[in-house]
């Protein structure tokens, strides 16, 4: 018995998909060279002359992917916003394009390193380029079971998907797409509600920093300090020298840091007075830290709506269940009636 399927159509002839592409949201619109691109994006009124020249690397979401998750979203977000968009997929001429694009900033969802076998000259590219390394990150699980799980990322793609695109200089592994189950509980990859449109602000926030001077840009250095005199240590790096030899770097990179410290040790009694770790224990320290340190005061109801906003309901209630409710009681002061929290800052570090 021959076996007949009703209002089948016939096949196009077969066609070899090229490895390495520029690619749009239509199926058919790839193209094997950076010149074809330009071309049909400015044949499609797409591209915005003067306005900043983003790449984007993927390596599972071009042509061979039939699932293009949340691609084609975010490439209509970025063409809204008026920035052009180059993405790319592909492995072994990523480098190739991308200095052929010399963008303002490059995003790459791809796993490992961005220049596969040839790390130096990706190094020296990005050196060249010196545009940001975004790394956006899929969570290949089911996004309930992610928001649960306080570990996120785990095993072998913690490393492909964070360690060693750190090594290339990525920051920012912004959490953008998980697995959701569609009607039939085939799970896919999408976007993660409001990730998109969020990781494209922080990509504008980058892009209008690329065009302010040294010394308009305002940085935080973060380091590890716990409670005590001689609590600034770290595997390998004698913190305090290290930041002091940091700030300096920035001073001459043009930053505004105001006056420096002469020497570490001079550097590490700033720190103690004015960014300690307090106890709840130790009270005499708490209030002359009140007297001699300097504070930003910020009211409980301001920090309660930065926890709502930024933490999932279940994280902020986990945090009420361990520290009872907002504004606790360490570092706590009450003015006027109204709690306030008190936030280190020091001057020298936090820079402006």
């Amino acid at each position: 018995m021959i076996k007949k399927k009703f209002f089948g159509k016939p096949f196009s002839k077969p066609f070899e998909l090229p490895e390495d592409i520029f690619f749009h949201t239509k199926a058919d619109a790839f193209f094997e060279t950076y010149k074809e691109y330009q071309a049909y994006y400015e044949s499609r009124g797409l591209f915005s002359k003067g306005r900043p020249r983003v790449c984007l690397t993927v390596y599972g979401w071009g042509l061979n992917s039939a699932n293009r998750g949340y691609v084609n979203e975010l490439i209509h977000i970025f063409e809204e916003r008026n920035i052009n968009l180059y993405p790319i997929a592909g492995r072994k001429k990523r480098l190739e394009f991308i200095k052929q694009i010399e963008p303002d900033l490059i995003i790459t969802t791809s796993l490992g390193r961005l220049g596969r076998n040839d790390t130096a000259k990706s190094l020296l590219l990005l050196q060249d380029l010196n545009a940001p390394l975004l790394h956006p990150v899929d969570i290949h699980r089911p996004y309930e079971q992610w928001k649960k799980d306080q570990r996120g990322i785990r095993g072998g793609l913690l490393s492909q998907q964070i360690v060693i695109p750190e090594m290339d200089g990525a920051i920012e592994p912004f959490s953008i797409s998980a697995l959701f189950a569609n009607k039939n509980g085939h799970y896919r990859l999408e976007e993660i509600p409001g990730r998109l449109n969020a990781m494209v602000d922080h990509v504008e926030k980058w892009l209008v920093l690329r065009q302010k001077q040294n010394s308009e840009k305002r940085v935080a250095v973060i380091y590890f300090k716990g409670p005590g005199q001689n609590a600034m240590r770290a595997a390998g790096l004698d913190v305090v020298p290290s930041l002091l030899n940091l700030l300096r770097h920035l001073k001459k990179s043009g930053f505004n840091t105001g006056p420096l410290p002469e020497t570490a040790d001079e550097l590490a009694k700033q720190i103690q007075r004015r960014g300690p770790v307090l106890g709840r224990y130790a009270k005499g320290a708490f209030n002359d830290f009140l007297s001699h340190g300097d504070l930003e005061f910020i009211p409980a109801k301001t920090y309660i709506s930065w926890c709502k906003k930024m933490l999932s309901p279940a994280v902020y209630e986990s945090v009420e269940k361990l520290y009872g409710p907002a504004p606790g009681k360490y570092l706590l002061l009450a003015m006027k009636a109204h709690p306030i929290l008190l936030f280190p800052v020091l001057s020298s570090v936090i820079l402006s």
